[in-house]
C-alpha cells in the first residue's frame, strides 16, 4: 500500500491525490481506503463511540474495514476502512461530524489519516 505522508497537527488529512485506489470486495473493484490512527484515553468508551458512529459512516460511503489495537498499548487504535468515493472520503475526513465524534469518543493525540491504494497481496 502506498501512503500519503500525513501532516504535522490536527487531523492530518494529505490533500495531495493518490495515483490510484485500493480493491475491495468483489472482482476488478476499485474504491478508496483511509487508515485512521488514534491515540484514545479508554478503548471500550472509543469503541462504544466508534459502533454509535456506523450509521453516519455507511451513509457517507464507507464499506467498513478492519480495527486494530496496539498490543504493547491497547490504547492506540488503527481504523482501516474502504469507501466508495474518494471525494466523499475526503469530505468525511475532514468534517466536524468526525471531529465532534474524536473528541467525545477521547481521542487524545492529533488523528492521523492516510489514504491509500492497494499496490499488491502477497500470498505470504
Amino acid at each position: 500500500m502506498r501512503l500519503t505522508r500525513p501532516r504535522a497537527t490536527g487531523v492530518n488529512l494529505p490533500w495531495r491525490r493518490p495515483t490510484g485506489v485500493s480493491r475491495w470486495g468483489g472482482k476488478g473493484v476499485l474504491v478508496p481506503s483511509l487508515l485512521i490512527r488514534h491515540k484514545v484515553e479508554d478503548y471500550a468508551a472509543w469503541k462504544a463511540v466508534f459502533d454509535e458512529e456506523a450509521i453516519s459512516r455507511r451513509a457517507n460511503g464507507s464499506r467498513g474495514g478492519w480495527l486494530f489495537r496496539g498490543v504493547a498499548d491497547p490504547n492506540e487504535v488503527l481504523v482501516l476502512l474502504a469507501w466508495d468515493d474518494l471525494d466523499r472520503a475526503r469530505w468525511f475526513a475532514d468534517s466536524d461530524d468526525l471531529r465532534e465524534a474524536m473528541a467525545r469518543a477521547g481521542v487524545t493525540e492529533p488523528t492521523e489519516i492516510w489514504f491509500l491504494e492497494e499496490v499488491a497481496r502477497p500470498e505470504v
